[in-house]
């Protein structure tokens, strides 16, 4: 039967479920207009090709009917002028081919010019074509990511039938719980007018008691006694076997037995009572009854204890916050901040002045000059600024509640003020059972589970996706402050680690804020100081495992996750990351 608890977190998937949805297909839609866009634009570069080829053949054609008319010309001009005539107009036809070549250069010049112009079209057409198969390959991909999500929807669905079928089955079940409800009042009006009788009885033992003190002859008191043994005896195991019914009905209704048991309980410790104060008047005879009391009282106590609610908040296997798959996200985490930081070659400029005064900050002993960079230790005070800078800003996370992109900030502030609206109740209301305990953790694992899914993703607004406020501002802050200490002079190999700082921001907010309070126990999160001695158990480095005795922590660059630290069974999820103030590599 689920959970409350658990349908309200299945429809808030399927509400983001479909949100997702909507993103795609709208992301199709534009993947589309840009698809139509490009066509259109090929098909004026196509047109504007054509002009061009026609304008060349024009060229052409006047330029061999130019070349045809100034030989007609010359040969002209050669028959009907003298000599003297001649030789001036030849001085003018030579100006004139001059001015021909001239205007002949020019043409190949512009013929040229056409050739290079044709030859950029041909490259842009082909640019074209390229991104036209890009568009047309990305389509593709989102059909299938289309396809797949349709899916997951009908998975969704799916589920969404079988949970209405379960909640019909609660109903059902419920129903007769309700009429169980009946019969049990029913028994209980019986067990109160089982109690008067009880009552009358007292009375009359009361009487009986004088009766025997007058009474000398043992014979028939012990007679007495006897048959009022094997009432009692009769009423034991008749009660034992109330019990056995009790213990079939726990197995599928235990949450509303409990409640039915505790005022069975205190009529049988009413009855159990007015029991031992009758057999306290019977006298010393009847104390081996009076054990046997006990003992029934004791197998109630048990049985009792046998109804506690089991207590399970160990995460599944598959769990995304699993601990094993929480260590490979930690791993993940050093690796990209590693990548980050880069390994400071080539191509970069380092400013030894500023990475000294920030070693000085961590007051480490290491030495860096401009002879020996001692670059290993640098990466290491850059990856411990970073992580510093990111987490520096939770204080201000927490002034700015109320706002869109503070709504992970209002969850947790809720939850928070439910526990201890839960611990307070289960503080001022009597109980007999440790369900209040496991619901404050799992709501806890709960709530910090899908924070550290969705929390800090992207935000949607007017159905677009916009990168979040913080993760922007703070991305924006670590590109700059990296820049100071080491400056990228590769333009590419720039663009490229600058763009890695939102996903590394998301990825530190989650696993510090969010992750880590999935687990049961809370893990912890523990930087070491300087002048630890190093041990291998806790830290991990760069050193010789015979001379680890030897050397102490100088800058701690990743913390310890572990939990119950103070405890005989304290598990490390992930060792710390140091450099040791003695140098061993």
């Amino acid at each position: 039967m689920p959970s409350p608890l658990k349908l309200l977190s299945l429809s808030f998937l399927r509400s983001i479920h479909k949100q997702q949805m909507t993103e795609m297909d709208n992301h199709v839609k534009s993947l589309g207009d840009e698809l139509r866009r490009s066509r259109r634009e090929l098909d004026e570069l196509k047109q504007n090709v054509t002009k061009v080829q026609e304008n060349y053949r024009q060229l052409l054609d006047e330029k061999a009917k130019l070349q045809k008319e100034i030989l007609e010309l010359v040969k002209k001009k050669s028959q009907e002028l003298e000599k003297d005539q001649w030789e001036k107009e030849n001085r003018e036809l030579i100006k004139e081919e001059e001015q021909w070549k001239k205007g002949k250069q020019r043409l190949i010049e512009d013929i040229e010019q056409w050739e290079k112009g044709k030859q950029r079209l041909i490259e842009d057409k082909e640019q074209w074509e390229k991104e036209k198969r890009k568009l047309i390959e990305e389509k593709e991909q989102w059909e299938k990511e289309k396809r797949r999500l349709i899916e997951e929807k009908e998975q969704w669905e799916k589920e969404e039938r079988k949970l209405i079928e379960e909640k019909e089955q609660w109903e059902k079940e419920e129903r007769k719980l309700i009429e169980e409800k009946e019969q049990w009042e029913k028994e209980r009006q019986m067990l109160i007018e089982e109690k008067e009788q009880w009552e009358k009885g007292k009375q009359e033992w009361t009487k009986e008691k004088e009766q025997w003190k007058k009474e000398k002859q043992d014979l028939i008191k012990g007679k007495e006694q006897w048959e009022q043994w094997e009432q009692w005896e009769n009423e034991k195991q008749s009660m034992e076997k109330h019990i056995e019914t009790l213990e079939q009905h726990e197995k599928t209704q235990k949450e509303t037995f409990m409640q039915k048991f505790q005022e069975l309980k205190e009529v049988y410790s009413k009855k159990i009572d007015a029991l031992i104060q009758r057999l306290d008047e019977k006298g010393s005879d009847l104390r081996e009854l009076e054990e046997k009391t006990d003992e029934f009282q004791r197998k109630v106590i048990r049985y009792q204890s046998s109804l506690d609610v089991p207590t399970n908040v160990r995460l599944g296997d598959n769990d995304w916050n699993h601990p094993v798959q929480l260590k490979r996200d930690i791993e993940n985490l050093q690796n990209i901040l590693e990548n980050y930081v880069t390994h400071l070659k080539p191509n970069m400029n380092i400013d030894v002045k500023k990475v000294r005064m920030l070693a000085k900050e961590y007051d480490c002993i290491n030495e860096i000059t401009e002879e020996n960079l001692n670059k290993p230790f640098i990466k290491t005070i850059l990856q411990r600024k970073a992580l510093d800078l990111v987490l520096s800003y939770q204080p201000e996370l927490l002034n700015q509640q109320g706002k869109d992109y503070a709504l992970e900030t209002d969850i947790e502030m809720k939850m928070k003020e439910l526990l201890d609206l839960i611990n307070a109740l289960s503080k001022t209301r009597k109980r007999n059972d440790k369900v209040v305990d496991t619901t404050v953790i799992k709501i806890r694992q709960q709530v910090y589970g899908v924070l550290g899914n969705y929390g800090f993703n992207d935000i949607i607004r007017d159905n677009k996706p916009y990168l979040h406020d913080l993760i922007h501002r703070i991305s924006k802050k670590l590109n700059a402050i990296m820049s100071e200490y080491r400056k990228i002079n590769d333009v590419n190999m720039k663009t490229r680690v600058e763009s890695m700082a939102p996903k590394l921001v998301r990825d530190i907010c989650k696993l510090f804020w969010f992750r880590v309070n999935v687990q049961e126990p809370t893990i912890e999160i523990f930087f070491f100081p300087k002048d630890t001695i190093i041990d291998q158990n806790m830290m991990e480095g760069k050193w010789n495992d015979d001379e680890t005795n030897q050397s102490s922590v100088d800058v701690c660059y990743f913390p310890m996750f572990i939990s119950g630290m103070q405890s005989s069974d304290r598990k490390i999820h992930a060792p710390a990351r140091v450099f040791p103030q003695k140098n061993l590599i």
